[in-house]
């Protein structure tokens, strides 16, 4: 008579109490790193994605400013306010000698215009005088 047969041994599944204990091999130390670099990684492009947008919602409109006024054209009006421009030489020499003040002023201006205009005997004058470019306003 053959002799009696073993009674099978069921091993019970210890990988819930001991991890890599059935079922999977022991995990090398340092074998999570990657993963989480690749995570780090997606995180700051992220973040840095999501700063230039937001930059770009905040700032955007101060941007396009900027830029349409580099390329604003200033031209002094015939008229202003009703009152005629004036071209005779002492207008035209307060206007130039304004002119230069103002450009030295702003050196970035890209447009600058400057004119007088009314009539000196009613007493009745007025200066213009503006400038277009980008850049901080100078100290008042």
């Amino acid at each position: 008579m053959p002799p009696p047969a073993a009674p099978a041994v069921v091993l019970p599944d210890l990988s819930a109490v001991l991890p890599g204990a059935v079922g999977r091999p022991p995990s090398r130390p340092g074998a999570g790193r990657g993963s989480l670099v690749v995570l780090l990684a997606v995180a700051l492009l992220a973040l840095c994605g999501g700063g230039a947008a937001g930059g770009y919602l905040l700032l955007g409109d101060r941007v396009t400013d900027a830029l349409s006024a580099t390329s604003t054209t200033i031209v002094a009006p015939d008229t202003l306010a009703g009152r005629p421009r004036r071209t005779t030489g002492d207008a035209d020499a307060a206007a130039e000698a304004a002119l230069a003040v103002l450009r030295r002023s702003l050196p970035r201006a890209t447009s600058s215009a400057a004119a007088v205009y009314g009539d000196p005997a009613r007493r009745n004058m007025i200066m213009f005088m503006a400038a277009a470019g980008s850049g901080a306003a100078p100290p008042v």
